[in-house]
């Protein structure tokens, strides 16, 4: 008896299901065999439909069926493409439209290549652009705080140069820039002490008024003395706080490098061994540093423990 239409139809779905399963594990002998006999056989399988539908026969669950086995077929193009690039059956290409997909896997293949190599060059040129501006940005980009602290460099070096006016000139423009600066009106203060002007003292009532005590104010205004290596006004600045606070444990360490600075390593030893003794009322970080200088300081010199 001769099978239905739907018959054929649901033999021809299981037969292509195999073609397709040799096609992706495939010999390498019978790949292109394979890959006609599943062309002809979709060819086949289409015409199958348009008729069946031209029955009315109900066929969606084939329809699924056939949705499932072309997707896997469509993820196997580069298989397909080796089996048919040189079939001669590629000569009837031609007389199907591109609807039957089947027919132009060679075409399908080599524009999906072509897509890939134009998306991979857009994405390596997109890779290549933004790592040129982050590379750039990195580069010369500055953060507000790093540009302050390049103006302040710029001062310093002047005043390590002498040049005391240029210098003067460039702390005024900075606390006009930065007038919120506590350390922009001390540098400006420093300066002015340099070259005699009276205004020095407002300069430093200003940075006082900027910050939260008089401990902390002297502990800014002495940083940036022994920066510049004004070492006997660095240190009367940090007595100062320790007559405030005797055991302030950053004035206790400023004081103990300017003791280094000035060759009296005994009484640097005494003050980093009082930081010791203040224990967990000392920062980590800053302890850390103590027990560095303390160390070296103790193989230049033997004193009683």
């Amino acid at each position: 008896m001769k099978e239905s239409p739907l018959e054929k139809l649901r033999k021809d779905l299981e037969d292509i299901k195999k073609i397709i399963g040799e096609i992706i594990v495939p010999n390498p002998k019978d790949l292109q065999d394979n890959c006609e006999k599943f062309i002809h056989i979709r060819q086949e399988i289409q015409e199958l439909i348009t008729n069946l539908k031209e029955l009315n026969v109900p066929i969606d669950p084939e329809l699924v069926r056939l949705q499932e086995l072309d997707s896997l077929a469509k993820n196997n193009l580069k298989v397909l493409y080796k089996g048919l690039k040189n079939s001669p059956l590629l000569e009837k290409a031609k007389s199907y439209p591109e609807e039957f997909w089947w027919w132009h896997i060679p075409e399908i293949y080599e524009k999906k290549k072509k897509e890939n190599i134009r998306r991979s060059l857009i994405g390596l040129s997109i890779f290549l652009i933004v790592s040129v501006v982050l590379v750039l940005f990195f580069t010369f980009y500055k953060t507000p705080e790093e540009i302050f602290l390049d103006k302040v460099s710029t001062i310093d070096k002047l005043i390590f140069e002498k040049n005391y006016k240029e210098a003067e000139n460039k702390a005024i423009s900075l606390c006009k820039e930065y007038p919120g600066r506590a350390e922009a009106w001390i540098k400006l203060g420093i300066v002015q002490e340099l070259v005699e002007d009276k205004n020095y003292s407002e300069s430093f009532n200003r940075a006082r008024k900027l910050t939260k005590s008089d401990i902390e104010f002297y502990l800014m205004r002495a940083s940036e003395y022994f920066k510049l290596h004004f070492i006997d006004k660095a240190e009367k600045d940090i007595k100062r706080i320790l007559k405030i606070d005797s055991t302030n444990p950053q004035a206790l360490y400023l004081l103990g490098s300017i003791y280094e600075d000035k060759g009296k390593i005994i009484e640097a030893i005494e003050i980093y061994r009082k930081l010791e003794s203040l224990e967990d009322r000392v920062d980590p970080q800053l302890m850390a540093m103590v027990k560095v200088r303390l160390g070296i300081l103790l193989q230049k010199v033997t004193i009683p423990k």
